[in-house]
């Protein structure tokens, strides 16, 4: 605990002193076999500077390059040190560093201190900071991509489901991803330090980024768990779907409206697309989280994680 605490103290230093850069640098190693091309600028077509040699070693310094895909690989650019040398470098040919405990807070904190300046990294459409979760993952695919995050986990992330070790499948019809439940608690320990010192230097953060996100997915845990016979018809529902393979496109839709008060007595009626106050398009895609998690039994575990975050960082929202 102490180890971390200075840790934390260090990198928010860092984070204060505009002079120094050392909170970004976040190890990754040239996964390419004949070396990755150093360029003066991101981009393809700029000037090469130097070639990285295979499993080298080299320290991030700036996401904030445009995105791009070489031999059908996704990635973005990303500026480098290597061996004190300065360029731009296509990060589809980087992987993470051993993590050690020391990278995996580096990570943590870049993501959290950095999310302002992250890209998506799914898709041409971003609604970030707007949008549900699926928008906030494909922004922290800036920081750690999904296998190396799985490492970082040390454990497990599914149970079972659509999903490979190096890919999330999003887009099945007949199966989804249960959540290991060790996942949901060590999740919650990891992304969420509770220490007082790191939420003051990241609550505009919170407030930009994460807050409505968090409250939405608060209030729609709150009314599923109060209306616990709509919850299990819905569990129901979907579990038919996904056997039959019927769980079509925009499915999710019919929840848009579901913060609104009338939601249950009028949610059939042709038009009605009131969203009690929260962002409809957020709202459906958290409604739908939540289903599925009280069906792979994860629900609680994941609340709990989310109640810290609110807790830590908008305690007069769920004192309300």
């Amino acid at each position: 605990m102490r180890k971390y605490k200075i840790l934390v103290c260090i990198g928010i230093l860092l984070f204060i002193l505009p002079t120094l850069d050392s909170k970004d640098y976040i190890a990754k190693r040239v996964n390419a076999k004949s070396g990755l091309v150093m360029r003066e600028r991101p981009g393809q077509n700029y000037k090469k500077i130097a070639i990285i040699p295979y499993d080298s070693k080299v320290m991030i310094l700036d996401h904030t390059g445009p995105n791009d895909e070489f031999e059908g690989i996704k990635g973005s650019w990303v500026k480098v040190d290597y061996n004190g040398k300065q360029g731009w470098v296509f990060s589809g040919f980087l992987k993470t560093d051993t993590l050690t405990a020391d990278n995996a807070m580096a990570i943590v904190s870049a993501a959290w201190f950095h999310l302002e300046k992250s890209k998506t990294m799914c898709s041409e459409f971003d609604y970030f900071p707007g949008g549900g979760i699926r928008s906030f993952y494909c922004h922290i695919l800036s920081f750690i991509s999904y296998a190396d995050f799985q490492n970082l986990a040390g454990i497990p992330i599914f149970k079972q489901g659509p999903h490979t070790i190096d890919s999330l499948v999003l887009d099945s019809t007949d199966s989804f991803g249960y959540y290991n439940k060790d996942f949901a608690v060590k999740i919650r320990n990891l992304l969420i330090p509770d220490n007082n010192i790191f939420r003051s230097a990241t609550q505009e953060i919170y407030n930009k980024y994460v807050q409505s996100l968090a409250r939405i997915h608060y209030v729609t845990y709150q009314k599923l768990n109060n209306n616990k016979n709509y919850l299990n018809q819905e569990k129901r529902l979907y579990l038919k779907l996904i056997h039959e393979k019927k769980l079509v496109a925009y499915y999710y839709e019919k929840y848009y409206s579901f913060m609104d008060e009338g939601f249950f007595t009028n949610q059939n009626k042709n038009g009605y697309y009131a969203n009690g106050g929260y962002d409809g398009n957020v709202v459906k895609t958290a409604t739908a989280f939540w289903i599925r998690r009280h069906i792979d039994g994860t629900a609680e575990e994941f609340y709990k994680g989310l109640f810290k975050l609110l807790n830590l960082y908008d305690a007069d929202f769920i004192s309300k």
